[in-house]
């Protein structure tokens, strides 16, 4: 259970090593707490205060510090305080001593009067000075004042006492202007008195406000010697040393003190970069006393906004962490890791300012840059492996020999930038970078306006950026989207090598990048026009193309009679093509001239070959490699736009999610015991009392279960592919996603309630078997639709709605009632064939769905097995849809599948007769209407909603099983094969 400790006083409280993964400590008070080796993935610590708080070794992966304030704990600060206000005691000790001895030698016999002043004033200085400290570190802490807001202070703190310095010079030489005075001894009191009261406070406030106790560790050191000066004075005055001598010792000294600490005081003030040592020194010791997270596991952290002055992160694992607007990180312990360097630590702090930068070199290693603006920064050489540059905008950036393992580019802007011999791997993240070209050297050739853009010519479509990207500068890729005719490809390459003869072009290798782009990459000589090369070539083809496209217009443009002829004609064409591509001589020619050490598959060649265009919208997601205990370590989205003949491949992931398969079952339960009792009587006055029983249940566990399938669908690992798939279509596409898997849980959900299909009104789901094939069909001509209807096993149902319904849109259909196996087995081998297989009555499956059975008559049960050769017969001969207007059907969808029957439409929980009766009637309408048959089952699916009252549930219950090497067939193609 997560703890919540929001809001709470836990200062000093002891949580060291504990377990506290997930806890809440927004807001709290956590002054001096101790959280040692303790556990706190994923917690929270936004607004929290944890000054002092000792986080040494803890694992904080992932926790978040959104606006926490960091620094000293009040003890470090009081020690502090003590400190500056010793230094300045010290100092006007020092003066007071100094002004006793001035006074002594201007006027031996008036020292008492010089002295008592001197010394209330200095004592009153002390006070105002610690007040001021005090004050400003309260300002600092109520405020959180910029740094430069905080050094203008020091200054003007500093000018004033100045100012205040000088006058009092004046006023103690007025006041002795009669009298004799040593003008050194007056030249000590005011060396003394401007560094003591400017700088040391100066330094002190600005100490407090911004670097705390840097600038007071000087003015202790100032006081310190000043203070020996004066020593050294008084034991001259005892005669112990020559008195002359001693006060000019100390003349310098004060001299030399005074100058150089004012000099660094000033420039410690104002940041100067040579004394960036210097300032770490006096860090390392502030530290000591502030929040630390020395040793802790920071991996993507967030402290945005955070305050961080005073804080140790020495040896702490800072990858991927966020800093983004976090405040005061300057004058925390960041020695040795990635804030070190001041220009990476503002890219980080400010990313949005990151553009026309020079970062060369730099250690940006676990860097989180998530949409950071780096347009036309400079990057060369840095090491960024382990990074998170997700949704960044690196347009024109110099990437050249960068170390990139294992970074994150997913959604990056990189057109125009340069990819010079980058360093990346497997596990570089490439996913939907947007970017239409890129280029290949950083310094163009002398005398040459091009640095090796890819694509040669033109722009890179949406996504081919990862498909695509080769660290290749001697050769020309010739991308092909939509497969490749290959006749047509080598006329025109032919063309291209007579129109270059002084170049000499080879063809390399051709590669089925397995997500349907087809590459053909041409070498050619380094000096090459690429450009001109591409750009030939891809005219010409698609000249060539336009052309064959254009014959076969006109074609059609034709009489009504000409269509038959044009149809035989493409067939001819198209064996002619296999024929041709099964052969490809003259591509093998081509390839034998390339260099011996490039591998060229001639299967693959083959089959890219192939054409499978596709007119219609489809998706297949195939869930691998786990199960909802642990979780699909591999979600493959196959996905066809329409006129594609080879689809796109993204793959994601899904989260472990048992609940899922609990809650279906325990619906599934409740739907049980509501059918068993609703079987006795289907009367209409007993429905109420039959529905009431289970309907508030089942209506809870149905909410739940949609809720919760929902966000799996919307966890990280997957969420990609679902944008993936709103970005390819649009909600007025008709689609088809077909879910692929062996897990029978996986097949029995209701799909259908993914938040994807409330948006995309004309998307179907569907389910199909891992394996299939497609099957060489007998070609019967027939002039009619040929319907086969099964009438089998009717006890306590009525399968006559079923017949008239088939009766009236297919006049002729065959009607088998009660058949026996031997009727049955006859009329699927009809030599005529048959375009549907319609079976009403009762059927079941195991309950893993591996198996079914048909109940055909009143005593015979038969399994798709049984008739498997009459079934194979009747696809061959053009058998399209099986529809089994009948309870439990999965198992049945399954067998039959492996036989890859073009579609089979099923039930996959028991079906009550009145829902089985509408669902029939409302899909053959639609079907026969010229709807597909995908939208003419999500038009019958949601008409049954209006029955809910009476049958929960019933929109769940129909479900498409498809075979994805088949194009789904419509009322006309059925018509017309």
């Amino acid at each position: 259970m997560l703890q919540n400790f929001s809001g709470q006083n836990l200062q000093r409280r002891n949580f060291q090593g504990q377990n506290l993964t997930g806890a809440n400590f927004s807001h709290a008070d956590l002054r001096e707490a101790n959280f040692t080796r303790a556990i706190l993935q994923e917690s929270s610590f936004s607004n929290a205060d944890i000054r002092g708080t000792n986080f040494t070794n803890a694992d904080l992966t992932k926790s978040k510090f959104n606006e926490a304030i960091a620094g000293m704990k009040l003890s470090s600060i009081i020690f502090l305080m003590l400190a500056i206000i010793v230094s300045i005691t010290g100092m006007g000790f020092a003066f007071g001593i100094g002004a006793f001895l001035m006074g002594g030698i201007l006027n031996t016999n008036n020292v008492q009067q010089y002295l008592l002043p001197i010394k209330v004033f200095v004592s009153l200085a002390a006070i105002i000075g610690s007040y001021i400290i005090h004050r400003g570190d309260r300002l600092a802490q109520e405020t959180n004042w910029d740094i430069n807001n905080e050094r203008k202070l020091a200054l003007k703190t500093s000018q004033f006492f100045i100012g205040l310095g000088i006058i009092l010079v004046i006023i103690s030489i007025i006041l002795n202007i009669n009298k004799q005075f040593d003008f050194f001894g007056i030249l000590i009191i005011a060396t003394t008195l401007v560094y003591g009261f400017s700088f040391v406070l100066a330094l002190a406030v600005a100490g407090a406000l911004a670097i705390a106790g840097r600038l007071g560790i000087f003015g202790v050191f100032a006081g310190t010697m000043s203070l020996l000066g004066a020593i050294s004075v008084i034991l001259v005055d005892n005669k112990f040393l020559n008195f002359d001598g001693a006060r000019c010792l100390l003349l310098t000294l004060s001299l030399i003190i005074s100058l150089f600490g004012t000099f660094l005081g000033y420039k410690c003030i104002n940041n100067a970069k040579h004394l960036e040592k210097f300032k770490i020194i006096i860090i390392d010791l502030v530290a000591l006393g502030g929040t630390s997270f020395r040793g802790s596991n920071l991996t993507e952290a967030d402290f945005t906004m955070a305050t961080l002055s005073n804080t140790d992160f020495r040896r702490a694992n800072l990858t991927r962490t966020c800093w983004y607007s976090a405040k005061k990180i300057d004058v925390a312990r960041i020695d040795r890791t990635i804030l070190e360097s001041s220009s990476a630590r503002n890219l980080l702090i400010n990313p949005e300012k990151g553009n026309n930068k020079s970062y060369m070199d730099a250690n940006l290693r676990g860097a989180y840059l998530v949409e950071a603006n780096l347009s036309n920064a400079n990057l060369s050489g840095a090491d960024i492996s382990d990074s998170n540059f997700s949704g960044a905008n690196l347009e024109g950036a110099n990437l050249s020999l960068i170390q990139a393992v294992n970074a994150n580019f997913n959604r990056v802007q990189m057109t125009g930038a340069c990819l010079e011999a980058w360093n990346i791997d497997s596990s570089t993240k490439l996913e939907n970078v947007d970017c239409r070209f890129i280029y290949l050297l950083e310094n163009p050739k002398p005398g040459s306006d091009g640095r090796e853009r890819r694509p040669s010519s033109g722009e890179f479509a949406p996504g081919e950026f990862t498909k695509l990207f080769q660290e290749v500068l001697t050769t020309v890729d010739l991308i092909f989207r939509n497969g490749v005719d290959w006749k047509t490809f080598s006329e025109t390459f032919k063309k291209v090598q007579v129109e270059n003869e002084d170049t000499e072009l080879t063809i390399q290798s051709i590669e089925n990048k397995g997500d349907g782009v087809v590459v053909v990459r041409v070498s050619v000589p380094p000096n090459t026009n690429k450009e001109k090369i591409h750009s030939e070539f891809t005219q010409n083809y698609e000249l060539a193309l336009k052309a064959i496209e254009e014959k076969y217009q006109g074609i059609i443009a034709g009489k009504e009679g000409q269509i038959e002829i044009y149809r035989q004609q493409l067939g001819y064409e198209r064996q002619r093509h296999k024929e041709q591509n099964a052969d490809l001589k003259e591509i093998i020619s081509m390839l034998s001239s390339k260099p011996a050490n490039v591998p060229v598959n001639i299967r693959e060649v083959e089959a890219i070959s192939e054409d499978k265009l596709r007119n219609n919208n489809l998706v297949i997601l195939t869930l691998e490699n786990g199960d909802f205990k642990k979780g699909f370590s591999s979600v493959i989205a196959q996905v066809w736009t329409e006129g594609e003949r080879l689809p796109t491949q993204h793959t994601g992931q899904l989260p472990p999610e048992p609940e899922i398969v609990e809650l279906y079952h325990h619906w599934q339960s409740e739907y049980n015991r509501f059918i068993a009792h609703l079987k006795p009587s289907r009367m209409d006055k007993q429905l109420g009392q039959v529905t009431n029983f289970a309907t508030v249940e089942m209506s809870n566990l149905a909410k739940k279960l949609e809720k919760k399938l929902n966000q799996w669908l919307i966890s990280e690992q997957f969420i990609p592919i679902d944008r993936i798939l709103r970005q390819n279509f649009n909600p007025g596409d008709e689609l088809q996603i077909i879910i692929q898997s062996q897990n029978p849980d996986v097949r029995k959900l209701p799909w259908h309630l993914w938040e994807f299909f409330n948006s995309y009104p004309y998307a179907e789901i569907a389910l199909s078997a891992p394996f299939y094939d497609r099957v060489e069909k007998i070609a019967r001509p027939r002039n009619e639709i040929r319907i086969l209807s099964i009438l089998g096993d009717n006890k306590n149902i009525n399968t006559n709605p079923d017949r008239k319904i088939i009766s009236t849109l297919v006049p002729k259909a065959n009607f088998l009632d009660k058949p026996n196996r031997q009727q049955l087995d006859t009329q699927l081998w009809s030599e005529q064939g048959w375009d549907i297989l319609c079976f009403s009555g009762h059927s079941s499956s195991t309950m893993d769905g591996s198996e079914g059975y048909i109940c055909i008559n009143d005593t015979d049960k038969l399994t798709i097995p049984d008739l498997k050769y009459a079934l194979r017969t009747a696809i061959a001969r053009g058998l399209q849809i099986a529809i089994f207007n009948s309870c439990d059907g999965l198992g049945l969808a399954r067998q039959l599948a492996e036989l890859h029957i073009p579609q089979i439409i099923v039930f996959r929980e028991p079906v009550p007769d009145r829902v089985a009766q509408e669902f029939l009637k409302n899909f053959l309408t639609a079907f026969a209407g010229g709807k597909s048959s995908y939208l003419a089952v999500r038009e019958a699916r949601e008409k049954l909603y209006h029955l809910e009252k009476d049958f929960p549930c019933a929109t769940w219950l129909p479900v498409i099983c498809q075979n994805p090497a088949e194009v789904p067939p419509t009322w006309r193609s059925l018509q017309h094969p």
